[in-house]
């Protein structure tokens, strides 16, 4: 629940940013649509003002397109129809995610220790229609690709602690990204599978965690934040007949 919390934060933290954008234009172009009949009088020749219309107008409506894929977003990630099993294009889900989740992509927050935006590296291959159940597996997306951001916040934040204790007034970030990759392969008893892998440069996995990090329960962040792996390994395993695991290089 608390997750769910910060997630809804975020997303209305974007809402009221765009709304804001979208006022920001409102108010002058008002002014200039009064303004316009004058500037187009044969006694008046045409001026910036009749030429700024359109930017403005231009600028509304990617406001308002942007509000809209953002609700459109969170409608897909927040699918509860576990018992319906649909054929779709399995990177929409991913975009989605990504959209839903660009409030902690972008630069710092007061709550962030990361300095400047994450980089997302899309490495998709041509993937046939996937039969799956879309909403756990949104379910799935949102913690990989969130647990994916909590690694490189964490990894900032420890390089910021080291700079500290060694009296270094140096700059604490990198050039952080992460990577999602999508391909095809068939298995020795010629059945097709779909692999997606979701890459961070963030701090890695400790090796006394690592025979934990599916267990129900487990986590590595204080009490009511984080989200768990353990839910995402029962949909991908038992739901979806898969495997997830991991490849890690501590720090």
């Amino acid at each position: 629940m608390t997750c769910l919390g910060e997630l809804v934060a975020g997303v209305a933290q974007d809402h009221n940013r765009l709304l804001h954008l979208t006022n920001h234009h409102l108010t002058p172009l008002k002014q200039e649509m009064v303004a316009l009949p004058q500037v187009n009088s044969p006694e008046s020749p045409e001026t910036e003002i009749a030429a700024d219309i359109p930017k403005r107008l231009t600028a509304l409506e990617s406001s308002t397109e942007r509000v809209h894929q953002i609700v459109r977003s969170l409608q897909n990630v927040s699918r509860t129809d576990e018992a319906t099993s649909e054929t779709i294009d399995i990177h929409e889900p991913i975009e989605s995610t990504l959209l839903v989740l660009q409030h902690r992509l972008n630069a710092a927050n007061d709550q962030s220790a990361i300095k400047q935006s994450i980089n997302i590296v899309r490495d998709y291959a041509t993937i046939p229609p996937v039969e799956c159940f879309p909403g756990p597996l949104n379910q799935v997306f949102i913690t990989l690709i969130a647990n994916a951001i909590d690694a490189i916040e964490a990894a900032d934040r420890e390089r910021a602690r080291k700079n500290t204790s060694k009296g270094a007034n140096q700059e604490t970030s990198q050039a952080h990204k992460i990577t999602i990759s999508t391909q095809t392969f068939t298995d020795t008893f010629d059945v097709q599978w779909v692999k997606i892998a979701v890459t961070d440069t963030g701090t890695g996995i400790p090796e006394d965690y690592q025979q934990r990090v599916f267990n129900a329960f487990f986590t590595n962040k204080p009490i009511g934040t984080g989200v768990s792996l353990s839910n995402s390994y029962v949909i991908v395993t038992e739901k979806h007949n898969g495997r997830l695991t991991f490849s890690t290089t501590p720090n």
